[in-house]
């Protein structure tokens, strides 16, 4: 098994395919691999398939939606500074 970013084992091994990434993320299948390749998605491949951990993903996710709400912030005060 090979991973594509060495961390210690996850408490739960959940995989999640590239079909179920495409449906959560709403992207192509091609549009994950030059995720993986630029290393933005970690991902697992096994054989011929890829997977990828549930809780990387989940933590991914989560980044991401702090990102989003501080940008939100970033935007609302940029249109309403404080005097």
């Amino acid at each position: 098994m090979k991973r594509t970013k060495n961390r210690k084992a996850p408490t739960s091994l959940e995989l999640l395919t590239t079909a179920d990434m495409v449906q959560l993320f709403q992207v192509t299948p091609s549009c994950l691999y030059r995720w993986r390749r630029k290393q933005i998605l970690p991902a697992i491949k096994i054989g011929y398939s890829v997977y990828y951990l549930k809780e990387d993903i989940e933590t991914i996710l989560k980044h991401k939606s702090k990102m989003s709400m501080q940008r939100k912030t970033d935007l609302d005060e940029e249109e309403h500074p404080k005097h």
